[in-house]
């Protein structure tokens, strides 16, 4: 059985528009991130889900008007992260939603910080 880790998840969403029901390894971690905003990021934190490392999906739908007749489609994204292999305990999964619809993910003991674009 592949090695999990019970963490606290902190969703970071760098895009210009609003997450909303956001989804970690079939985990839901959230139901309403803000867009990025001058000087941060939109974010939160949801307690307390198991996840393996490895490749990871993670699901997600712009919000929207509710006058918007466009198709749900145009709205929702599933993408694959890589969760990294733990070396230590960690208590925070950051996810981090960037605007090119990609993600990535990091490991800390405290409350992560923001993560710049494909920095370790």
């Amino acid at each position: 059985m592949a090695h999990t880790l019970t963490v606290d998840v902190v969703v970071f969403n760098y895009t210009p528009k609003a997450l909303a029901d956001i989804w970690v390894q079939d985990h839901y971690v959230g139901g309403f991130v803000q867009e990025y905003g001058p000087g941060g990021t939109g974010g939160g934190i949801y307690c307390c889900i198991e996840v393996k490392p490895g490749p990871t999906h993670v699901r997600w739908e712009y919000d929207r008007s509710p006058s918007d007749t466009r198709p749900d489609e145009l709205f929702k994204r599933d993408v694959i992260g890589v969760i990294p292999k733990p070396h230590g305990a960690y208590k925070y999964l950051g996810v981090h939603i960037y605007p090119d619809d990609h993600v990535e993910f990091t490991l800390s003991r405290d409350i992560p910080d923001e993560k710049k674009e494909g920095v370790h």
